[in-house]
């Protein structure tokens, strides 16, 4: 059997702590679940492609990790994309065509938008995981596999392109065979989009997944230093300036703590000049970009990671710290309202420009160690329904059902 995955994603890296992950750790794991099934993935460039799975064939429209995706390299992408299905589809005979991994309304493959599947009797379409989208004002620059926001220039003709694509919408959408969405709360989001009776029976939810045998769980102690953890890019969106507000305001509560910050991002100069300011500097340590394979270590030692983005899809290190028995603090989104419940399995509070961080931080320090011990340990038992073994079966049935 022969599956085009198309598009993967503009970069997919297996040791990225970013969205690049979860594509990749799909893709991965079920071209090793089923040697006999091919993988044909278009994607913007692959890292690691030594370590694919021999039934993996990725093809790429940059030749090296250092890439923009401004409006040109995006209508490029989807150009190149169309051309190259057609000439993969005309070569080989397949019975699938996946798009893995589309983060928004507006994500195209041409060769399905014009149908150009059915000149070459492919029956089955499947489109997912799908996420919330957000317009925008900001793009994504590539250097060297870290990622910096950008933004439009030409936010105007951004703006009248996604009015313009928007009318295709519906018509692409309805196409498909097969949903995945990421979370219940994008099911939702897409809701009017798709024809509702396609939308009823052919819909899934699969989130993302973690593995277990990887973070194992260590219950900590609330006795001593306390250690703090963000895991991530520093961009804008993850609102990492409003962890060092939380961190200004709990200093006057507690001042034993430490905070890790492991990551890179064009915010790491600003976040540091303004713990610096708020005489942070000497509580915090900046761990800059740090594998996978290696972040264990730090949820080891960590009570509390922080996520206060003001949006996500289903990120991996909500799932990383449950698993390893770090309490999770995120900020009030859907992707996390969905899944997490407030002093049940993790905190969550409203992150907006009007946030008490004084109160926050309160209820974190008041925080004692029966309740704690309480939250990791319901997150822990929640988080078996997202080891990657389940997920990763839950696709399989899924797309060769």
């Amino acid at each position: 059997m022969n599956v085009l995955i198309s598009p993967a994603h503009y970069f997919l890296d297996i040791n990225s702590q970013s969205e690049f992950y979860l594509s990749s750790k799909i893709i991965y794991s079920l071209a090793n679940k089923n040697k006999k099934i091919k993988y044909y993935v278009l994607c913007g460039f692959c890292e690691n492609k030594e370590d694919l799975p021999s039934n993996i064939y990725v093809y790429e429209l940059f030749k090296d990790k250092n890439f923009s995706l401004s409006l040109k390299n995006r209508i490029l992408f989807y150009f190149w994309v169309l051309i190259k299905s057609t000439i993969l589809a005309s070569k080989n005979k397949f019975t699938i065509i996946w798009h893995l991994f589309p983060n928004g309304k507006y994500s195209f493959n041409p060769f399905i938008l014009f149908k150009m599947h059915k000149l070459f009797n492919i029956d089955k379409l499947i489109i997912g995981p799908l996420q919330i989208f957000r317009i925008d004002n900001e793009y994504i620059d590539v250097n060297g596999g870290k990622i910096k926001t950008v933004s439009f220039k030409n936010i105007n003709l951004v703006l009248l392109l996604y009015k313009i694509l928007s009318r295709f919408s519906k018509f692409y959408f309805n196409n498909f065979d097969k949903y995945i969405f990421i979370n219940r709360a994008s099911m939702q989001d897409y809701k009017t989009l798709i024809n509702y009776k396609k939308y009823l029976n052919n819909s899934t939810v699969i989130g993302n997944g973690v593995d277990e045998k990887k973070f194992p769980y260590l219950l900590k102690s609330l006795e001593g230093c306390i250690n703090f953890l963000y895991i991530g890019n520093f961009t804008k969106n993850k609102n990492i300036d409003k962890i060092i507000l939380f961190l200004n305001e709990y200093k006057e509560y507690n001042s034993n703590f430490i905070m890790h910050l492991v990551g890179d991002g064009e915010e790491l100069e600003s976040i540091k000049l303004m713990s610096k300011n708020l005489g942070l500097d000497k509580k915090i340590i900046f761990h800059g970009f740090i594998p996978n394979s290696k972040i264990y270590q730090f949820y080891k030692k960590s009570h509390f990671l922080f996520l206060l983005s003001k949006g996500e899809g289903f990120p991996h290190t909500l799932l990383e710290s449950w698993v390893s028995g770090v309490c999770f603090i995120g900020s009030d989104i859907p992707a996390f309202k969905n899944i997490v419940q407030h002093c049940k399995n993790g905190l969550i509070f409203n992150i907006n420009t009007n946030s008490n961080y004084k109160e926050i931080a309160r209820d974190v320090f008041n925080l004692n160690p029966t309740q704690y011990s309480s939250i990791v340990s319901n997150a822990r038992l929640d988080c078996k329904n997202y080891f990657w073994d389940n997920i990763i079966d839950k696709y399989y049935e899924n797309i060769y059902e």
